[in-house]
């Protein structure tokens, strides 16, 4: 049995669930096998068994344990959904600055439209045009403009066949929403993202890898030197504030079948 430490007294539940987790990542216990009871963990971390109860329910919800009743509790077989949901946690609660986000999209979505402009079908190139003409006719209706600007670079991504870089986008594509509304709500240029995303578009169209990836380099490029303008010249906490009703609810978000966030 692995060596675990109690723990401390600041953070106790989140701390048991990130101590069993990184148990499991490190394969210190196996897809299949039984892990200890809720009562040695009880005794091993020094904590009361309801948080470790509340930890193992986490887990279980995530889809890296499975709690047979009369059994035990047992490892499942985890995959990169799992590092994913971390992930997407951390941008979140870290309240990541967007020109971090966008840098991020830098690295991820210049790759992933020169793979979807090699790998695109004829149903991809109608699903992505349907995209856009939903984005051109709610241009002055910033919640639906940026859904269908969010949706579009989501659609590249899943086109691109790297189902990483596809996960990366469906998990901060919410946060991105509320950002982006932030944005368009402040800057009302909506139009620019439909004038780069017809460009992006006809390059995939027309299979052109190397064109695809250049006008989403510029496309991104101009939205960070503009929020950095943006943010120059506003005070930071005005900048932030947005009326929330501009920002349509997570329900319109609906993750498609066959991609496993758990979050």
């Amino acid at each position: 049995m692995p060596k675990l430490k109690p723990v401390k007294r600041n953070n106790i539940s989140e701390q048991v669930y990130n101590s069993v987790l990184d148990q499991i990542i490190r394969e210190e216990w196996r897809a299949g096998e039984k892990i200890p009871s809720e009562n040695e963990l009880k005794q091993l971390f020094g904590v009361s068994r309801n948080t470790v109860r509340g930890a193992i329910s986490r887990l279980n919800s995530l889809g890296v344990l499975d709690t047979r009743v009369g059994e035990g509790t047992y490892v499942k077989k985890i995959g990169s959904d799992v590092y994913f949901t971390k992930l997407s946690s951390a941008i979140v609660l870290d309240k990541s600055d967007y020109l971090e986000i966008m840098q991020l999209r830098m690295g991820i979505e210049v790759e992933a439209i020169r793979l979807a402009a090699e790998h695109a079908t004829d149903e991809d190139i109608s699903a992505l045009e349907k995209i856009i003409d939903g984005h051109k006719n709610n241009v002055n209706n910033y919640p639906i403009a940026a859904k269908e600007d969010i949706a579009f670079h989501v659609m590249c991504s899943k086109i691109s066949g790297n189902k990483l870089m596809y996960k990366i986008m469906e998990l901060i594509k919410h946060l991105l929403l509320v950002r982006l509304n932030i944005f368009i709500y402040k800057d009302r240029q909506s139009s620019n993202s439909i004038y780069y995303h017809i460009k992006m578009f006809e390059a995939i169209k027309a299979r052109d890898p190397i064109l695809a990836a250049d006008v989403m380099h510029e496309h991104l490029t101009k939205i960070i030197l503009r929020m950095k303008e943006i943010y120059q010249n506003n005070d930071s906490e005005k900048t932030a504030e947005l009326d929330e009703s501009l920002i349509p609810p997570m329900s319109g978000w609906a993750v498609e079948e066959g991609v496993q966030l758990n979050i």
